[in-house]
């Protein structure tokens, strides 16, 4: 169902459209749980481990970062 619908939405688009995917497991002492996947379009430069987890990285190489601010 899945290929199936990410398929359809690519034939719609004209191309496959950035998306996050992730799945989402049992919380910790559940006793009933069934496992889903969430997709959700990429809308800007978060990606699955920061919605999903609620980690934000840092995406700017150090060396880059340091330049930045020495020059700042």
């Amino acid at each position: 169902m899945l290929h199936d619908a990410l398929n359809r939405l690519a034939r719609r688009f004209g191309h496959s459209p950035p998306l996050n995917l992730w799945v989402r497991t049992a919380p910790p002492g559940a006793e009933h749980f069934g496992w889903h996947i969430d997709i959700q379009p990429r809308l800007t430069h978060l990606a699955g481990l920061e919605m999903g987890a609620g980690v934000h990285l840092n995406i700017v190489a150090p060396e880059l970062a340091a330049a930045e601010l020495r020059d700042a």
